[in-house]
């Protein structure tokens, strides 16, 4: 798997070396151009806003990853790269538009020709995993906010490194881990959750709950929702254990939808002769359904319970009893760092929710358990009390009210669309702006009967964005 990985990043890049004629600067010497050094004073000063959620989060990452950029290219021209797609993206190059492009693609292709290095010589990676890791996420963010294509082959990348050195895909479930493998972990767990809600879903995912199979059923699963190993991911910006409820959520999304097409295919299989062979290339390929529509309504209930379970253990005042009682981040975050930490963890809660609402019990945004999601990821958005916008949980909200405006009646798609708008002014990245041109383009679907149930995963899928994150 690390050498598909390899590979892709071959493909990705322009060719062995982009930089090698001088472009971009020698490896060793990575401040000889006036420009590295502005690309890197506006990465440490402003793009690290972008996904920073606290004061203690950008302070964190200055400190633990910044460092390393010195002493591995492979890192320091991610770094450079991602700077140059924000500066960008703001307009504040005064070089033409196409040298603008042609810089970012040097500094990335310069990453990646030294990020192959590592990944090729296996004694090199052991030593330097974090290293390589702490690469593909910049690589992969660089490329979600910029609504790129290529933030899924970095991430499923993170996973082969992680698979190969030994590391678990929980590397922050103790306390015990080195701040940061804490930090890296909670990037790899929430952007792979996150991908586990885009309607292609997770490559490969395995849906874990009681089938012909023997997999866990979701009500074993999150039996455990009081269990004292929670704790709550300042980087994140949600419980630890949302990650978990994401994947589940997202898996059972894909199997509601493998249900639907099924039904489409056998309908259309009475006119075919050749039923069974498409049966094994679905059964090859994935697509399989493994649940029946009874299992999918009964593992969606027991869902919905234990998020409302959640809501009720991560309220306000809990959340701040639990951010105060952790001695990693107690004495680092104000009182209003912590409130709004509980709004967002709140917002991706009842996302969760609407995506078993709306994608698997198939409600019109008319129900009331939908209007009451939206109003609640709407709430909390209007309602957090950082004084700095770029530096508080607001820059989480991106993906909760994305998913309200999935499923959002007509009033509730003008407050949501305000909210984009309120985000743009301080954010200004094309993810934003993408996020409010898909959210219309569903809207112009819906608007003729708003009040019914609407595919609306599927009309993601026609403007081929099923591969946009609104992260």
């Amino acid at each position: 798997m690390l050498g598909n990985y390899a590979g892709r990043v071959q493909r990705l890049s322009n060719g062995e070396g982009a930089g090698e004629g001088g472009n971009v600067g020698a490896a060793d010497d990575p401040f000889v151009s006036p420009m590295h050094r502005f690309l890197f004073h506006h990465y440490v000063q402003e793009t690290i806003r972008l996904t920073a959620p606290s004061d203690y989060a950008r302070d964190e990452i200055c400190r633990l990853v910044v460092p390393l950029s010195f002493h591995h290219p492979c890192l320091l021209y991610a770094v450079l790269a991602f700077a140059a797609r924000h500066v960008h993206s703001l307009g504040g190059f005064t070089m033409p538009d196409s040298s603008g492009q042609r810089l970012i693609m040097e500094l990335e292709d310069e990453s990646m020709r030294h990020l192959r290095h590592q990944l090729a010589e296996e004694s090199h990676l052991q030593q330097n995993a974090a290293v390589a890791l702490a690469t593909t996420r910049t690589l992969c963010q660089s490329q979600i906010f910029a609504t790129g294509h290529a933030w899924r082959t970095h991430l499923e990348g993170a996973k082969a490194i992680l698979q190969s050195i030994g590391m678990s895909d929980n590397l922050a479930s103790t306390s015990s881990s080195s701040n940061l493998h804490v930090f890296l972990a909670s990037w790899y767990d929430n952007v792979e959750a996150q991908a586990a809600l885009t309607p292609l879903g997770l490559r490969r995912g395995q849906l874990e709950m009681a089938s012909s199979k023997g997999r866990t059923s979701t009500s074993t699963r999150f039996h455990h929702e009081n269990s004292q190993d929670v704790y709550f991911d300042v980087f994140g910006g949600v419980a630890s254990d949302v990650p978990d409820l994401f994947r589940e959520v997202g898996a059972l999304v894909m199997e509601r939808r493998r249900s639907l097409k099924k039904r489409v295919h056998d309908e259309e299989e009475d006119n075919s002769d050749d039923g069974d062979e498409n049966d094994e290339e679905d059964e090859e390929n994935g697509n399989a359904s493994i649940l029946s529509d009874d299992d999918i309504a009964r593992e969606a209930d027991a869902l919905v319970r234990a998020i409302h379970t959640r809501l009720e253990r991560d309220a306000v005042a809990n959340t701040l009893r639990r951010l105060r009682d952790d001695d990693r981040v107690a004495g680092s975050l104000p009182a209003e760092a912590m409130h709004d930490y509980a709004l967002s963890n709140a917002g991706f809660l009842h996302t969760a929710l609407l995506y078993i609402h709306g994608a698997v019990q198939a409600m019109p945004p008319s129900a009331p358990p939908v209007r009451h999601s939206v109003e609640q990821i709407l709430w909390a958005s209007d309602n957090m009390r950082s004084v700095s916008a770029p530096l508080s949980p607001r820059v989480l909200m991106a993906t909760p009210l994305f998913a309200a405006g999935l499923w959002a009646l007509p009033d509730a798609q003008l407050a949501v669309q305000q909210s984009f708008a309120a985000m743009g002014t301080w954010m200004r990245t094309p993810h934003n702006r993408r996020s409010a041109a898909l959210l219309a383009h569903v809207w112009s679907k819906t608007a003729a009967r708003p009040d019914e149930y609407h595919d609306v995963l599927t009309y993601l899928e026609e403007k081929e964005n099923s591969e946009f994150l609104p992260y």
